[in-house]
């Protein structure tokens, strides 16, 4: 025998708890979907975006620094080669 209680209390409760769970999967689920499909909100492509030109304009700058310094270096060089 299996004792079982279906009292009114019980009921409404487990209902809730149900609705709640079924509430987490349903929202993990979507969450999911959006991650495995590469969904992004506008806002958030948006900011992919601006952090992408940041990160390129800081690459060119380094890029155009380096090479100021090997002309500077360059530039020394050759004036202490013909001083000599």
């Amino acid at each position: 025998m299996y004792w079982t209680s279906t009292s009114r209390l019980e009921t409404p409760m487990l209902a809730l708890i149900e609705s709640r769970i079924l509430a987490l999967i349903e929202s993990g689920t979507v969450a999911s979907i959006g991650f495995l499909t590469g969904a992004q909100p506008a806002a958030s492509r948006a900011a992919e975006s601006r952090r992408a030109a940041a990160q390129l304009h800081d690459h060119a700058t380094l890029v155009d620094r380096c090479r100021d310094t090997k002309l500077q270096h360059q530039q020394r060089a050759d004036r202490a080669a013909t001083s000599r």
